[in-house]
């Protein structure tokens, strides 16, 4: 699925010359935020949780991410180990593919200017998110959230764990590969209860 995400704000194109670039990749789905804020960071996140191999991210420029140089680096590093491909565009918009095969200077360049654009806008002494809202969950922090609702966690109890919501967790919990383990009926035959009842 090829989605494209739509950031508002000072430092970025208005909606309408943000739209007619983004239309050139014909993105399946739109994810609009159209203030910066916390709340909006923390959407974007967990719309980004929920890509996976062979999914594509359409973005006008990285700063669209609101993010340090180096976070979305490590942004980017996570997407392309789960099998996302990101599209962007370069300052005289052509289209450039950041993916495994990305040629490295030209990466370098896009990271440097989202650097300079924070420093220019502000956006570095601005509201900040956890630390651990900011990043993408890791494999192992997935798998965990699996075990915690197989143990009988409410979306709401591990979403205040991992500072995701309940939408969020559900949405993981649905790509779940693995089946819950079934009981045992043997177990039922010989539980405490059973006996008491056939007394």
């Amino acid at each position: 699925m090829r989605t494209a995400f739509v950031q508002l704000g000072p430092d970025l194109p208005p909606l309408e010359a943000q739209m007619a670039l983004l239309q050139r990749l014909r993105p399946d789905a739109y994810h609009v935020e159209e203030t910066a804020s916390i709340h909006a960071a923390q959407r974007i996140v967990e719309c980004l949780e929920k890509l996976g191999r062979g999914d594509e991210l359409c973005l006008v420029s990285l700063t669209a991410l609101r993010l340090e140089a180096g976070e979305a680096a490590e942004l980017l590093a996570t997407l392309l180990d789960r099998g996302v491909r990101c599209l962007t565009f370069v300052p005289d918009e052509a289209v450039v593919e950041i993916d495994s095969r990305t040629d490295p200077v030209v990466l370098l360049r896009l990271l440097a200017e989202v650097h300079r654009t924070r420093l220019s806008s502000g956006q570095a002494t601005g509201p900040r998110m956890p630390d651990s809202a900011r990043q993408l969950l890791r494999a192992d922090q997935i798998e965990d959230i699996r075990r915690l609702a197989r143990a009988g966690l409410t979306a709401r109890r591990i979403g205040l764990i991992y500072r995701r919501t309940p939408d969020c967790i559900h949405a993981l919990l649905r790509e779940d590969p693995t089946p819950a383990a079934p009981v045992a009926e043997e177990a039922h035959r010989k539980s405490t209860l059973r006996k008491k009842a056939s007394r």
